[in-house]
């Protein structure tokens, strides 16, 4: 009896452990399986980044040409970096600028500069359009009963809410957030709004927001294509975003949904935007269908 008894707490015991030999065996395959399911982790991601590069600037241009055939205007995707793009839905005409001090109508003084974000002030150009469509699609303010506390309040709550307002000088290549929102002067029958002298985004050297250039109200926030992709041919040699190069490659959506040429894309893969190694073309057609392949 005492034989049996010591001989099954001696098989409890190497029951209980492992031996060296046993927990490096077990270790190794945990390596093995981890490498793996990692690679094929990383796999998937790459998989669906490459995705998302080519259906985000597809989604662009559905939208755009979705919204420029329900208001009848003319909108353009166009790329603001090597890796960045915005939807802008085109407004007018510029007629005339200035600086001088103006009195907005939901304004009760005159006003040259504004604060900007952290509080700095800064100068006011001011754009003038008779034919701008401001109303309805730029946060414009109309019909203020401009006498009371009520009035005040209306105002000085709309101006401390106001944000994420962009207007884009096509011609100029020039992006610029609204100092002052619009209203229509019937002073002077004409649309007027402010935007700072110093503009936020220039791709190119020129006269921004100048007369005789047109514009458009940016309906999206900047998109950003996905880490680690970028618009070949976007970069100069030294690496500079190439505004000549996006001024050729924005798509134009005519009011009827077409596209008034057709442009090319290639989305190139890589740690900077001149040494991809894989490339995802994306094709917009006049007709303003969307292709995309890879090579």
């Amino acid at each position: 009896m005492t034989t049996r008894k010591d001989t099954g707490r001696a098989g409890s015991r190497r029951r209980g452990g492992f031996t060296l030999i046993e927990l490096l065996a077990v270790m190794g395959v945990i390596a093995i399986l981890s490498v793996l399911a990692v690679g094929g982790y990383n796999g998937i991601l790459r998989a669906f980044s490459e995705s998302s590069a080519e259906d985000a600037l597809r989604r662009a241009v559905m939208l755009a040409r979705q919204q420029a055939c329900v208001e009848g205007t003319d909108l353009y995707v166009w790329p603001t970096d090597v890796n960045k793009f915005i939807v802008i839905r085109k407004v007018g005409m510029i007629m005339e600028t200035d600086n001088a001090a103006r009195q907005p109508s939901y304004m009760k003084k005159k006003v040259s500069t504004f604060k900007d974000a952290d509080g700095k002030t800064k100068q006011v150009k001011w754009i003038l359009d008779p034919f701008a469509d401001l109303e309805d699609s730029s946060g414009a303010i109309t019909g203020v009963d401009e006498t009371g506390d009520a009035y005040d309040e209306l105002v000085e709550s709309y101006l401390q809410n106001f944000s994420g307002q962009y207007q884009f000088d096509i011609d100029g290549q020039c992006l610029a957030y609204y100092a002052y929102p619009p209203w229509f002067s019937s002073d002077e029958q004409c649309w007027v709004f402010g935007i700072p002298a110093q503009a936020q985004f220039a791709s190119a050297d020129g006269d921004y927001f100048a007369a005789g250039h047109e514009y458009g109200v940016v309906v999206l926030p900047e998109q950003i294509l996905p880490s680690g992709f970028f618009f070949k041919g976007s970069e100069k040699g030294d690496g500079d975003f190439d505004p000549n190069w996006a001024k050729r490659n924005n798509v134009h959506v005519l009011p009827d949904g077409r596209v008034e040429k057709q442009v090319d894309f290639v989305i190139s893969e890589g740690s900077e935007a001149s040494s991809g190694t894989v490339e995802h073309k994306v094709t917009v057609r006049k007709d303003g269908t969307v292709s995309t392949s890879s090579r």
